[in-house]
């Protein structure tokens, strides 16, 4: 039967996997981690001597956000038809970019192209879309801003 062996780390000699001492150099082998003087032992909490760092335990609380600021920006800015800053405000900027980005498309590709082809009718148009979905962005945002009081004050 093979015996498993390990090499000493000072000079190289084959030893036995049990072995606490090397014979060729007196090196003697850590059976477990040990912490250097003055310093701490992090990573594995299974090992031996391990103690967490003071800032690992405590995450970094996010202060919380105005939820009257988010309702202004996104109906003040809304109402010039750029929606969508209230929801960056609020962290939910994939939404507030959607908003905004997907308007200002609608507005470019469509609607102009509408305006010019309807002799300005079109324009008749533009503000009532873009105030109703300014409406309906800060209903929606209204809602995620008092469902979530863990980011929001009252």
């Amino acid at each position: 039967m093979a015996q498993s062996l390990k090499a000493c780390p000072r000079c190289g000699a084959a030893q036995p996997l049990q072995a606490e001492v090397c014979p060729q150099c007196g090196h003697q082998f850590r059976t477990q981690f040990q912490a250097l003087p003055g310093t701490q032992l992090v990573g594995n909490p299974q090992t031996p001597g391990y103690q967490p760092l003071p800032y690992a335990a405590q995450p970094y609380p996010q202060p919380l956000k105005e939820r009257s600021t988010a309702m202004l920006l996104e109906i003040l800015l809304g109402f010039f038809g750029l929606p969508g800053f209230g929801w960056i405000y609020a962290g939910r900027t994939t939404t507030g970019l959607i908003l905004l980005l997907g308007l200002v498309a609608w507005d470019t590709l469509i609607m102009c192209p509408v305006t010019v082809l309807t002799a300005g009718f079109g324009i008749c148009c533009v503000l009532p879309i873009n105030w109703t979905v300014m409406i309906l962005s800060a209903i929606s945002l209204n809602s995620h801003t008092k469902q979530h009081p863990e980011l929001f004050r009252p």
